[in-house]
């Protein structure tokens, strides 16, 4: 070995010794008494990313010193907690300290309670790769005790971040603890989903009709109202994830004479209004959960009123009798109708009560009459516009 290797060896060895000992500071070892020793020294890492001896200098002279009789060490700036794992005695930083603790070892993190006890939290992975993200199954256990720690983790589950995760266990180690076991309210909204998709039911209800027959005079007009009964079926769309969209369709029957004098310029008219068709709708709803027995809701509806015997009878202004009478027929016509309601559960059965409004629905008239039509009006219509009340029983 010529002079100038030797010279290279010395001062890469000098170096060396400089570095390690740069690193070395002071720290606090308590032991298994809680009796505690300040050392000038540091913590020395295995292969394995863990902490399982602790490296000291006295005089130059360099000591290493298990951990089978020490129980905390303390640095300026972090604590660490010895702790068995996989039967070896191993130093852990203390994150989080609590009814749920948090340790981290290099770059693994672990989590301990009282009823779980201690485990490592492992990476989520993909391709082999960590996401540096946490699975909430492996978390959940952990923070079951309470309410609102369930629902954090149930709404972070797709991405629980380190930094997500110390805000579920501060929300748990400032928890009020459950003696039983809590289940976050998105998880029990989940289960507790209908695995019958389709629910039918039997309605109900009331319509309070505005009509108006510009199409015979501006003035002629007619409120009544009328009782309706129909069946109904709802259901969730099968590819969606969520609850809250419903669809529906609806057949309503109702049924009405209405008897009406109008006196107008041209004398004395008497009208006579039959209503009768079967509204056939379609309906989407936006449902609210309120709670477990009680969910709004506001949507509407679209479909086409078919009919079923509606006319419409007039009488000439010159003569009330039965000769003299114009006489329509009322066609099919669309509509639509935005409602708001609650689906609920009274003495253990589920109903469903709407409030409907229906805009404006133009209803055509076919002339079923020989007599001329003295209103010279080539496209005889009415129009009505209806508030409407149902109540449907659901099974």
């Amino acid at each position: 070995m010529n002079f100038k290797t030797l010279l290279l060896l010395c001062l890469t060895l000098s170096i060396s010794l400089s570095t390690f000992s740069q690193n070395f500071k002071e720290i606090v070892v308590y032991d298994l008494n809680n009796s505690l020793e300040s050392l000038t020294g540091n913590l020395k890492f295995n292969s394995s990313g863990f902490i399982d001896k602790i490296v000291t200098k006295n005089e130059n002279r360099i000591n290493y010193k298990n951990l089978s009789r020490v129980s905390k060490i303390e640095t300026s700036r972090k604590t660490y907690i010895v702790k068995k794992y996989n039967n070896n005695l191993y130093a852990f930083e203390i994150i989080k300290k609590g009814d749920i603790s948090l340790y981290k070892s290099l770059t693994k993190y672990f989590l301990e309670n009282k009823d779980n006890g201690f485990r490592e939290l492992k990476f989520n992975q993909h391709n082999g790769e960590d996401l540096k993200t946490f699975n909430h199954g492996d978390i959940s256990p952990y923070a079951n005790k309470c309410k609102s720690s369930q629902n954090l983790i149930f709404k972070n589950s797709t991405a629980i971040n380190l930094y997500k995760l110390k805000k579920i266990i501060d929300s748990y180690n400032n928890c009020n603890l459950n003696s039983d076991i809590q289940i976050s309210d998105g998880a029990i909204k989940i289960a507790n989903k209908s695995k019958e998709k389709i629910k039918l039911g039997l309605s109900l209800g009331y319509q309070l009709i505005d009509a108006k027959y510009d199409s015979f005079g501006s003035d002629l007009a007619l409120d009544f109202g009328f009782q309706t009964v129909g069946i109904s079926a709802f259901f969730h769309p099968f590819n969606l994830k969520t609850d809250n969209i419903r669809l529906g369709f609806s057949l309503d029957f109702p049924v009405s004479n209405v008897n009406h004098k109008e006196v107008t310029n041209d004398g004395i008219i008497f009208l006579q209004n039959k209503t009768v068709y079967t509204s056939t709708l379609f309906q989407i709803d936006y449902i609210i959960d309120v709670s477990q027995s009680f969910k709004a809701y506001f949507g509407g509806k679209y479909g086409i009123y078919f009919n079923s015997g509606s006319s419409i009878n007039i009488y000439l202004p010159n003569d009330l009798t039965q000769d003299d009478l114009l006489k329509f027929e009322t066609e099919n016509a669309v509509g639509y109708e935005i409602h708001l309601g609650a689906q609920f559960n009274f003495i253990n059965q589920d109903f469903d009560f709407s409030l409907g409004y229906k805009p404006k629905v133009n209803f055509s008239l076919q002339a079923n009459s020989n007599i001329p039509n003295v209103y010279d009006v080539n496209e005889p219509y009415y129009t009505i516009n209806s508030f409407n009340f149902k109540l449907t029983y659901l099974f």
